[in-house]
């Protein structure tokens, strides 16, 4: 008898499923026009393997999330939260295509903000007489990441 996955983690198939799921993301990612200006530059490898990390902290794998703050990393980057929902959408569809069930797509999805409440920086104040910055100022006071009880 296969043992019961009761972490969200196994529900998704485990490791080897989340790395599935992040090379699905980051293909999605790239080839997105509003995603791929973010990445442009970037060390794509290296952001793979630090949100199969992430992911893995947040659907409740084995490890806990011992990265920075989500608003100290995102700092700087015109990322607002149409790009954080982007981001979700492609992560839906890809676990979708993994054949993971709705529910479990829905937790995993649900749970990602618990991690940090504010991934993203506030957006800039806008007004009709300013155009709206395309760099959100860095917080003052990083937080500390939450770690799971």
């Amino acid at each position: 008898m296969a043992p019961r996955r009761t972490t969200l983690s196994g529900r998704l198939g485990g490791d080897g499923a989340l790395a599935l799921a992040v090379d699905g993301l980051f293909a999605r990612g790239v080839a997105d026009e509003e995603l791929a200006p973010l990445l442009r530059g970037e060390n794509v490898n290296r952001l793979r393997e630090r949100q199969l990390r992430f992911l893995t902290a947040a659907f409740d794998g084995p490890k806990p999330y011992r990265g920075r703050p989500l608003a100290v990393i995102h700092a700087g980057m015109p990322a607002t939260e149409k790009h954080f929902a982007r981001v979700l959408t492609h992560l839906s569809t890809t676990l979708h295509e993994l054949e993971i069930d709705d529910s479990t797509v829905a937790g995993a999805l649900s749970g990602l903000p618990a991690l940090s409440p504010s991934p993203l920086p506030p957006p800039a104040p806008t007004s009709p007489q300013r155009p709206a910055l395309t760099t959100a100022p860095a917080p003052t006071t990083p937080q500390a990441p939450r770690r799971p009880p």
